[in-house]
């Protein structure tokens, strides 16, 4: 079986980068959807994408290095969005602030190209410049192994 980190380095993790577990939420999340399409329902009940302590190691690691990047990359704009005011012009759409958590799970639907970006809530610059380094790296998804844990496609 794959090496798992232990809760508590899974939580100094999330504590050293806040975007990271709504990252790993999101990204998990969407693997469980998926996997609850009509062709997988026979073995779905054998298949559990598990929580954001049970991925491997291989799988959060990559996971971590991704938030890790934009969290150094975009720290300017990290910062100007979570200032941005719902109904203000460059956040217009907004009915909520931009939260870390908020950013994270959007991280996700952004480089997987959900369709879902930065830049739904408005046009800000630093909306724009997220949504333009998501865009930049494309992540496919998690999928199960034949091993049943899960791993990262894509990046």
């Amino acid at each position: 079986m794959p090496h798992k980190f232990t809760q508590s380095e899974c939580e100094s993790a999330f504590l050293a980068n806040p975007i990271l577990c709504d990252f790993i939420s999101c990204a998990l999340q969407d693997a469980q959807l998926t996997e609850a399409d009509e062709a997988c329902m026979e073995q779905r009940d054998k298949r559990d994408s598990g929580t954001i302590y049970t991925l491997p190691a291989e799988t959060f690691l990559k996971l971590q290095t991704i938030a890790a990047r934009f969290a150094v990359e975009c720290f300017e704009h990290i910062e100007s969005a979570t200032d941005l005011e719902p109904g203000d012009d460059g956040f217009r759409y907004a009915k909520e602030y931009m939260t870390h958590s908020r950013i994270g799970s959007t991280l996700w639907l952004a480089v997987t190209g959900s369709g879902v970006t930065f830049t739904d809530d408005g046009s800000a610059p630093c909306l724009i410049a997220m949504a333009d380094w998501a865009n930049g790296l494309h992540v496919e998804s998690l999928y199960f192994g034949d091993d049943g844990e899960m791993y990262l496609m894509g990046n």
